[in-house]
């Protein structure tokens, strides 16, 4: 009797629960995979840093009882670029475990699928986000301006402090980290999804929660109801940003493209400002006048990092 030959059983797909893949190959958040992502949301905005926050105070009370309200409040405002590593290090965890398979399978389409107009798109899409961002920003700049005056947002203020104060730091954190754990949040999950039942709400949903995400802690922080209603009117300066990345993700019909965008708008930015900080030091140094100069850099600086996001 003749041995048979073992047939190799066919590797069965993996069960997609969470997404799904069109007919165009694109890959695509389900209802199931878009519901999980609104605890996500707050856990990432709230619960999150609050929760960093309070460890992080317990630590220095425990370590300095005698120390007043004050004093706690200046030891949390020093540990941001602390609070903000711990906070995207969590996140992105906490995103990979729950999105794993669909960012892997997501980037397998995008290099899977590379054809010349694809990969011509790597170059030209992150340049009209940048030029397109930077445009818009200015009439969003216009209307803040307008309507409170023209003071910095308290996260204008830190993002400027921090880039010059911890350059590194920051160029981890916000073309790195902040468009890895973002943008699968608010393009993958909130635009996407919605964007087959409406455009529209797509649309609007998005940037909204994009936007709130970036100044409901400076608006809660605020010492009057005033002051914290004008933070919440820089919601406005972060919707062109929002606007480009959901472009990039069109462009692509894939999550990285948004973090593409997402990383040369915030990669442009932090660089152009630590080039002007560099220009306005040779300029002092040389000896020249430097009022003009530094009422240049600081209208630049000021629209750099209101974009950074």
């Amino acid at each position: 009797m003749e041995n048979a030959i073992p047939v190799k059983p066919e590797k069965k797909e993996k069960r997609k629960i969470l997404y799904r893949v069109n007919e165009k190959g694109e890959y695509v958040l389900n209802w199931k995979g878009a519901l999980l992502a609104i605890p996500m949301y707050f856990l990432y905005t709230f619960v999150i840093p609050l929760a960093t926050q309070t460890i992080m105070l317990g630590v220095y009370m425990a370590g300095n009882p005698d120390a007043t309200r004050e004093q706690a409040y200046e030891y949390l405002s020093s540990q941001g670029i602390a609070l903000n590593v711990i906070t995207y290090v969590v996140s992105a965890l906490m995103l990979f475990a729950v999105y794993g398979r669909f960012l892997w399978g997501s980037l397998k389409e995008l290099f899977g699928n590379m054809t010349l107009g694809r990969g011509m798109k790597f170059l030209w899409v992150p340049l009209a986000s940048i030029g397109g961002t930077y445009m818009l920003n200015i009439i969003a700049v216009i209307i803040t301006n307008a309507i409170v005056g023209g003071t910095d947002s308290v996260n204008q203020e830190m993002v400027t402090d921090y880039v010059f104060q911890m350059p590194w730091a920051m160029i981890f954190l916000t073309v790195i980290m902040a468009p890895l754990v973002e943008e699968p949040i608010f393009r993958g999950a909130f635009f996407r999804p919605m964007w087959f039942k409406s455009k529209a709400l797509a649309i609007i949903v998005t940037l909204v929660l994009f936007a709130l995400h970036h100044v409901w802690s400076a608006a809660l922080s605020a010492d009057t109801l005033q002051a914290g209603l004008e933070e919440l009117v820089y919601m406005i300066t972060y919707i062109p940003a929002g606007v480009a990345t959901v472009f990039g993700y069109c462009m692509f019909r894939n999550i990285y493209g948004a973090m593409l965008s997402h990383m040369a708008i915030n990669g442009f930015s932090v660089t152009m400002m630590l080039l002007l900080q560099l220009l306005t030091e040779a300029v002092s140094q040389s000896g020249a006048s430097t009022e003009a100069v530094t009422q240049s850099v600081g209208l630049i600086t000021r629209l750099a990092a209101e974009i950074v996001m």
